[in-house]
């Protein structure tokens, strides 16, 4: 687990599927052994060829997946709700989480500074800009075959209803860090938390982290304005991505 030193990291990853030939395949990586790095999933670990620590997530354990069937659904629950899972469950402490999807590992080096940074800002998250708003993802989600219509409309009405304006900026959510200790992100993700699991919307998770976002004032801290430029400096696309490249209908 974590070495005795100043800073606290932590990285996840989360893949869950009805079996492993439709998951995303993760990759081996190099690991800054002072750091921890977990991908929660619900495939038995046989199947992986990673330098992830595979943790078989026992999700009828879990009161917020209570009721919850869909593996996309439940595979967010580690992305946004993981901070309260390691907090629980596996009883560990950090100072800094970092996320990325499963087909992406962390370089290395450079991480205690941006943890610094991010517990010195007011919102206490990462992120990196999206080149779209809410609305145009939900068309893009269309686009992509990563949805239904009727669940897109959906997204895209509940927006409306919200008056989420337009011109908002849309956050990435690819990767991104956060201070799990800071209650304005996790009372943001617990509120998104409430609304997504409910699985009445779009199950892309941008559009409506988005709202929320603007719903609680989270102003994340950006390492540029450029689209792509935390997920290009930071991160590698290692894997290869399952399930038809995240095409579902």
């Amino acid at each position: 687990m974590v070495k005795d030193i100043y800073m606290r990291l932590c990285f996840i990853t989360s893949i869950f599927a009805k079996s492993y030939k439709e998951a995303d395949t993760p990759r081996l990586f190099r690991k800054n052994p002072n750091y921890d790095y977990f991908l929660f999933t619900n495939i038995d670990k046989k199947y992986f060829r990673t330098s992830w620590e595979i943790i078989n997530m026992d999700v009828s354990g879990v009161t917020d997946l209570s009721g919850v069937t869909s593996n996309i659904i439940t595979s967010r629950y580690p992305k946004f709700m993981g901070w309260k899972y390691i907090k629980t469950i596996l009883k560990i402490s950090y100072d800094v989480i970092f996320y990325c999807d499963g087909i992406y590992s962390p370089k290395m080096g450079g991480w205690d500074e941006i943890a610094k940074k991010i517990l010195k800002h007011e919102s206490g998250i990462l992120q990196q800009v999206h080149k779209l708003n809410c609305y145009e993802d939900c068309d893009a989600i269309l686009g992509y075959h990563k949805d239904t219509r009727a669940r897109v409309d959906n997204m895209k009405q509940f927006l409306h209803n919200e008056k989420l304006p337009k011109d908002h900026k849309m956050m990435e959510n690819t990767v991104f860090g956060y201070d799990p200790s800071n209650t304005k992100i996790t009372n943001a993700f617990t509120d998104f938390w409430e609304t997504y699991h409910k699985n009445q919307l779009t199950h892309r998770d941008q559009p409506l982290w988005g709202y929320f976002s603007w719903k609680h004032n989270i102003k994340p801290l950006l390492i540029s304005p450029k689209p792509k430029a935390l997920k290009g400096a930071c991160f590698s696309r290692t894997g290869i991505m399952g399930y038809r490249g995240h095409r579902y209908v």
